[in-house]
């Protein structure tokens, strides 16, 4: 039973100055029908408002900390900046009710309704929604860290700038949502239906995607460092400009993605799915392919160095005249893919799979292609100066006016290979000597010595080699990144000589 004092005194405008007088006091104010009120700015901290009628009720910046509001109705009532810390809302129906700027820190909104609420700039922050209905409500600019919403409904609702640090939306469903410039550090997706999603500008340092779909989503300028979408479906998803520095995207599939101006410095992306996948204009820094698809990837004039493609497949992918020195591709999948002029000096490419592949006039200097399949390929015009080829098949290869000088080439199968002017120089081994002179111990010192004097002799030749291979060519597969202006400079100079001459 309400106290009729109470119920009398807060009608009044008087009422805080009032209340301040009566220390420790408990307004009750139970059962009481105070619909249609202007309540705006009283301080009902700690009332007992149990079944209370607050229908159509201004309670903006009211002070309802602590009360008591089991029970208690507030259709379309307004409690705009009003103060609900702490408060017990379970079960209650909020819906199409505006909290602008409301504070509910570490209130209980269990299986509570507020659907088609604006929440805009609320402070949630320790709230519980477990098993809450949100549908439609808007949550932007506001405070949710630590928030859980495992099980809540949130379709169609938005959270646009919101800080929601260490959130929790494992296994929500929420398509087509909206993200745009919200921080989400540390925040759980895992197992989540995001399809649609925005994350246009979103922080996403070390969010966790696990297992979500992600399929469609646009994250244009986010920031991904270190963030995990292992095994996260994301067909046609947008990364354009976004920073995946150190993600993680392990047994994702993302074909289609767009990865446009993305910076991908030592991502991870082992055993994806990235099919299509345009390699010309994301910024790649030591990121990992490995055992990767990348079938019908376009490479073309890419720089790729430093990057990791260790038995990823990059069947029918066209890497024309892309910088792929010193990349590692053993064992890696090349059928059909088209490497014309590619820059390949001394890269790894030890047991890869190159059936039908265009390597003409590709750039192989001091590569190592041991037991690489190379067969059916066209070598035309390619310099393999000082590679390795010891195993390597290219049987039915097209090798005219290759250069092998200086190659190891013990081993290699070369049957149905044909062109002419090929170069051949320096193939001579010394595989007879060492196994007649393995049966001498005082020979095995000499022989080591002439070896090792041999093998410097070789560097120098292939160093010779290369050099003049440098003046002669200046396609950008015979070229460093920074020796093209050196080699323009120098010929520029060479032709000055000249006309003075």
């Amino acid at each position: 039973m309400a106290n009729p004092e109470h119920v009398e005194r807060v009608k009044d405008p008087s009422w805080n100055s009032w209340r301040s007088q009566i220390a420790g006091m408990v307004p009750d104010l139970t059962d009481t029908d105070l619909s249609g009120l202007d309540l705006s700015g009283r301080d009902l901290s700690t009332a007992d408002l149990s079944r209370t009628k607050l229908d159509g009720t201004n309670l903006d910046g009211a002070n309802l900390g602590r009360a008591i509001l089991r029970g208690a109705s507030f259709k379309g009532a307004s409690l705009n900046r009003a103060d609900l810390r702490d408060c017990d809302l379970e079960f209650l129906v909020l819906d199409g009710v505006p909290m602008v700027g409301a504070s509910m820190k570490n209130a209980s909104l269990k299986n509570a309704s507020i659907k088609g609420s604006d929440l805009t700039a609320c402070d949630l922050t320790g709230a519980k929604l477990e098993s809450g209905e949100f549908a439609g409500t808007v949550f932007s600019f506001g405070r949710l860290l630590y928030t859980n919403f495992r099980g809540v409904g949130i379709a169609g609702c938005r959270f646009e700038e919101c800080d929601l640090t260490q959130a929790i939306f494992d296994g929500v469903v929420y398509k087509a949502g909206c993200f745009d410039k919200a921080v989400l550090r540390m925040a759980f997706f895992r197992e989540s239906n995001l399809a649609g999603t925005s994350f246009k500008g979103a922080k996403l340092l070390k969010t966790v995607f696990k297992g979500a779909n992600v399929t469609g989503c646009d994250f244009t300028g986010a920031d991904l460092t270190e963030a995990d979408l292992e095994r996260a479906a994301g067909n046609g998803c947008v990364f354009s400009d976004a920073v995946m520095r150190k993600t993680a995207a392990i047994k994702a599939d993302l074909r289609k993605s767009v990865f446009l101006g993305a910076s991908l410095d030592e991502a991870d992306f082992t055993t994806a799915i990235l099919d299509k996948l345009d390699l010309r204009t994301p910024k790649l820094k030591m990121t990992n392919f490995t055992g990767a698809r990348l079938q019908g990837a376009t490479g073309i004039s890419a720089n790729l160095r430093g990057c990791n493609f260790t038995e990823a497949d990059l069947s029918a992918a066209d890497l024309s005249e892309a910088n792929l020195e010193g990349v590692i591709l053993p064992r890696a999948k090349l059928a059909g893919a088209v490497l014309r002029r590619a820059n390949l000096k001394r890269a790894r490419l030890t047991g890869v799979s190159a059936p039908g592949a265009d390597l003409s006039g590709t750039n192989l200097i001091g590569a190592d292609c041991e037991d690489a399949d190379f067969s059916a390929c066209d070598l035309r015009f390619s310099r393999a100066i000082g590679a390795t080829l010891l195993g390597a098949s290219l049987r039915n290869t097209a090798i005219s006016h290759a250069d092998f000088s200086e190659a190891k080439m013990g081993g290699t199968s070369f049957v149905g290979a044909k062109g002419t002017g090929a170069k051949f120089t320096g193939q001579l081994h010394l595989r007879l000597v060492l196994a007649a002179s393995a049966f001498f111990d005082k020979g095995k010192g000499k022989v080591e010595k002439v070896e090792d004097r041999r093998e410097l002799e070789r560097q120098a030749r292939i160093a010779s080699l290369e050099k003049g291979a440098a003046d002669r060519d200046r396609s950008v597969a015979g070229r460093g990144p920074t020796a093209r202006e050196e080699g323009v400079d120098e010929t520029r100079g060479r032709r000055r000589g000249g006309d003075q001459g």
